[in-house]
């Protein structure tokens, strides 16, 4: 209710744009770096998996791209978690030929989804996690990171094993982006066409990642998750935002030294026992004033 209805809508971050890469191939979405990379972002983050094993002709141009670019954030995934060990076991990455020539940033996000078809509702997510002994970061961390180093270490020290999103908006060009600030996005086509204005890019964190199969696609089940900026928070609601623009929303947070704090386990004890006899008090006081209306009333207050 307070991100949706309540809170007064952020202004636009203009340090973030997002970059849809619909169903392309590899060589395509190299053929897009390439053509952002001209317009010298800070830093291009590439939210999307490239463990499979491809025939050479179609991951060549990829690797040699991702070789030739500097600061590119590629994702990963974390599988295996150990309750025992409280870590990860392994993470599933890229081929060696292109994880080699880029940082690598875990892509995933907290939700109670087993498969993509269910409910996926994002409201925190990790920093870092362990794998086998070595400290992983997270995909946004790794870009604002690249972008604001001093920043970015002072959103680590806060060491919180898990955080809260504070979430501020959606991509401008979305069918259903009311909420919130706006990211600006572009198509699949706005890149290799080049509609945009250098400014657009020139200095600014890029995410590139999948956001339907082009803008408005609200079909689509993949990566695609409900956030509490959703309007519809009870009964039969859409999905609102993809992973991409989740992982912006977080580089926002860092950005703009936003995080949102935990209440202590000794406040939360503190005001339990205070709202507890509180409660008590009014019974009290509504028993001797109106008896004969005290089970209704009270009914109404539990």
């Amino acid at each position: 209710v307070v991100f949706s209805q309540l809170r007064k809508n952020p202004d636009g971050d203009e340090r973030i744009v997002m970059v849809n890469i619909g169903n392309l191939p590899r060589e395509a979405i190299a053929r897009q770096i390439e053509i952002i990379k001209q317009y010298e972002p800070r830093v291009i983050g590439l939210d999307v998996m490239l463990d499979l094993q491809v025939s050479w002709e179609e991951d060549s141009a990829l690797t040699r791209v991702i070789a030739e670019t500097p600061n590119l954030v590629v994702g990963e995934k974390l599988i295996g978690w150990n309750e025992e060990k409280m870590e990860f076991e392994m993470t599933i990455k890229p081929e060696d030929h292109i994880s080699t020539n880029a940082e690598l940033g875990y892509v995933n996000l907290i939700t109670d989804a087993r498969t993509q078809e269910d409910l996926k509702m994002c409201r925190e997510f990790t920093p870092s996690e362990i794998v086998a002994g070595e400290t992983k970061y997270a995909f946004p961390i790794r870009l604002v990171f690249a972008y604001d180093s001093a920043k970015t270490q002072k959103f680590l020290d806060r060491d919180n094993d898990v955080e809260i999103i504070n979430y501020k908006g959606n991509i401008s060009s979305f069918a259903f982006d009311q909420y919130g600030m706006k990211y600006p996005a572009l198509d699949v086509h706005q890149i290799f066409d080049e509609e945009f204005t250098p400014d657009l890019i020139k200095d600014r964190i890029v995410i590139m990642c999948f956001m339907g199969a082009y803008f408005g696609d609200t079909e689509t089940v993949e990566d695609f998750y409900f956030t509490p900026m959703n309007e519809n928070y009870v009964g039969k609601a859409k999905n609102d935002m993809f992973g991409g623009v989740i992982h912006a929303n977080i580089i926002s947070q860092v950005l703009d030294d936003d995080p949102i704090d935990r209440m202590s386990e000794n406040a939360q004890i503190a005001l339990a026992i205070f709202f507890c006899l509180f409660n008590v008090f009014l019974f009290k006081i509504i028993y001797g004033a109106m008896t004969k209306w005290y089970d209704g009333i009270t009914k109404v207050f539990k």
